[in-house]
């Protein structure tokens, strides 16, 4: 009852939302500046998207290579629609995908699950660190203080999962357990694909956001860094708008002065990104075919 609570109270507010825009200039003035941006701009941008997505088909072919021996263009397929599907279904729950599409593969559900939470905790940790690397204002030694301290509490907190038992009690838990053992046994690689992934989408965002907004390098990158941190909110609106361009203006203006004028270039730069995200869903569905097998009789065909 509480999820068609929340989810009727999403549509609400998205048609709401629908409505102050179509009747605002400045959906006009967004779709404007999107449209005109310089082609070399484009052609960055578009490119390092592609790349970013790329990374994250790669990291998840590498978290399941063995336990779901598909070719890789399952793995793509798997990565794009569950990226469609996050942009799209409010309230997180296009996360449910990820985990849905692996069950069918054959991957255990409490691992796809497990795994599915550590991705984000890895792509949290990686974003924050970048974070701390690039904000301004933060003394060098807080920064290496703090990465210093990222690194630490993986460490400890891999040599620590290792070690968890289910009380005899309960069983049942020591599948967790052991299913996030097995998340957080996944190879470094998938570091280093998360650590490409979120800096090929900052950099190509930062450099269509300079067009939108007419602002330096580093200002722009500072406002995809806080667009991409508001969207790791647990609570989201339909496709994001709200809170993305609120981070995104709030890092265009580092949290001071008149950071309402920087809403429409926010507001174009989501639009780009819900944009590509749809048109790669899309591409995935129709240009990828779907080698999983066919649900089993009474599982739910919709995550």
């Amino acid at each position: 009852m509480l999820k068609k609570v929340a989810f009727g109270l999403s549509l609400v507010l998205a048609g709401l939302l629908l409505v102050w825009m179509l009747g605002d200039g400045r959906l006009h003035e967004a779709f404007s500046r999107l449209i005109g941006i310089p082609a070399w701009v484009a052609a960055t941008v578009i490119g390092s998207q592609a790349f970013s997505y790329f990374c994250r088909a790669l990291r998840i072919a590498g978290e399941f290579s063995q336990s779901a021996p598909l070719p890789f263009t399952q793995f793509l397929r798997i990565s794009l629609l569950h990226n469609f599907s996050v942009n799209i279904i409010p309230f997180r729950g296009g996360e449910l995908m990820l985990p849905y599409l692996l069950h069918r593969a054959g991957v255990p559900g409490t691992r796809a699950v497990t795994t599915l939470v550590w991705l984000r905790v890895q792509d949290a940790l990686v974003l924050g660190s970048i974070a701390l690397l690039l904000w301004p204002g933060i003394a060098l030694f807080l920064r290496s203080t703090a990465i210093l301290g990222i690194f630490l509490g993986v460490v400890i907190f891999r040599h620590t999962a290792r070690r968890l038992r289910a009380p005899q009690a309960y069983p049942g838990l020591q599948k967790w357990f052991d299913a996030l053992t097995a998340a957080l046994d996944a190879p470094l690689a998938s570091w280093g694909w998360s650590i490409s992934n979120w800096l090929a989408k900052l950099a190509g965002q930062a450099v269509l956001l300079v067009a939108l907004a007419s602002v330096a390098i580093e200002t722009g990158a500072l406002g995809t860094l806080g667009g991409e941190l508001s969207a790791m909110l647990p609570v989201q609106g339909v496709g994001g708008f709200g809170t993305y361009e609120a981070g995104v203006a709030f890092g265009l203006s580092g949290g001071q002065g008149d950071w309402l004028r920087y809403l429409v270039p926010a507001f174009a730069l989501h639009l780009f990104t819900l944009l590509f995200a749809a048109a790669s869903g899309i591409l995935a569905w129709i240009a990828l075919p779907d080698a999983l097998p066919a649900a089993a009789p009474g599982t739910p065909e919709k995550a």
